[in-house]
């Protein structure tokens, strides 16, 4: 799993023609015009620059979600990685950095902490009140739960919810993301995961 760990600010201007903003002392977003001519990094190798990149700028711990390569360039999605009261690992949706990455020689030509800096702020993350267990039995009989995380995400009425995040198999193979509430064990959101070489989205 690629992360950011928390480091002070990096000194120093990135080169070449570029668009920067910041707020309140932190970087906001950041943007490099030119094309790049190849592609030389593994999407591995460009997601480690992306981290080291966001742990220089003092973002961090934080946790991959999704990415997308095209045009030799690498986006990938990272969020804040925070723990409930009981100690248990949380993936914090809300708390969205972009990063992208260009896989030539692995500069960072675009950054975007807009959703971060809107969203963060200190939570108090109670203990799941159903287990990951119980939250399996919320799921629909043609779905086969592989795996599963703590995460919390957006309501539709722009509050917060701390749900399981399965990460299901259909009977046809496809693989769905479902997010059972933490308190209730009701499933809250499902998602369709589309994979391909060129990356991971969920719809």
């Amino acid at each position: 799993t690629c992360r950011a760990s928390s480091r002070p600010i990096a000194s120093g201007k990135p080169s070449g023609r570029t668009q920067a903003v910041s707020q309140g002392g932190w970087p906001v977003y950041y943007k490099k015009s030119g094309g790049i001519s190849a592609a030389r990094l593994t999407t591995d190798q460009a997601c480690r620059a992306a981290g080291e990149y966001l742990a220089g700028l003092g973002y961090g711990p934080m946790e991959l979600s999704y990415f997308l390569v095209n045009d030799n360039m690498a986006s990938f999605n990272f969020h804040s990685s925070l723990t409930t009261e009981d100690g248990q690992p949380v993936i914090c949706y809300p708390d969205l950095l972009k990063v992208t990455v260009e896989l030539e020689k692995g500069g960072t030509i675009e950054f975007d902490a807009a959703g971060y800096v809107m969203n963060a702020h200190q939570r108090k993350i109670p203990a799941p009140g159903v287990s990951l267990e119980e939250a399996k039995e919320a799921l629909s009989p043609v779905l086969q739960a592989e795996s599963g995380r703590l995460a919390i995400v957006p309501t539709p009425g722009l509050e917060e919810m701390l749900c399981w995040e399965l990460h299901c198999t259909a009977a046809d193979g496809q693989e769905v993301l479902s997010f059972v509430n933490a308190e209730t064990g009701l499933e809250e959101q499902l998602y369709i995961l589309q994979k391909d070489e060129h990356g991971t989205l969920a719809n």
